[in-house]
């Protein structure tokens, strides 16, 4: 299945942001060994920060438009935690029937 990874990424606090990032890295290195692909949203924060030095300024809701036309290309959402973005992504995804999962162990 192609599962969206869906938690906390935003923070003033560069620590972290940094964390939410490797929890969602590290949730999306598990999804693989069960044998599903993960697509991991935070990993645009990366993309976020080439943007800038490159010169594109990018909003918030920009990258959750994004972030929602990947998730309708899912099967599954794999739900992290709570922030703004990752309870409009759960929600879209019970919108769109998706498996909700809150936890890898839940997976097939």
């Amino acid at each position: 299945m192609r599962i969206y990874v869906a938690g906390p990424l935003t923070s003033d606090n560069a620590d972290i942001r940094r964390q939410n990032c490797l929890n969602a890295i590290n949730a999306g290195i598990a999804v693989m060994q069960k044998g599903h692909e993960p697509f991991i949203p935070h990993l645009m924060d990366w993309f976020d920060k080439w943007a800038k030095r490159a010169g594109a300024e990018f909003t918030w809701q920009d990258y959750m438009d994004w972030c929602l036309a990947w998730l309708g290309q899912c099967e599954a959402l794999l739900f992290l935690g709570h922030s703004r973005g990752a309870d409009i992504e759960l929600e879209e995804a019970k919108k769109l029937g998706l498996e909700i999962y809150y936890s890898v162990d839940e997976m097939p």
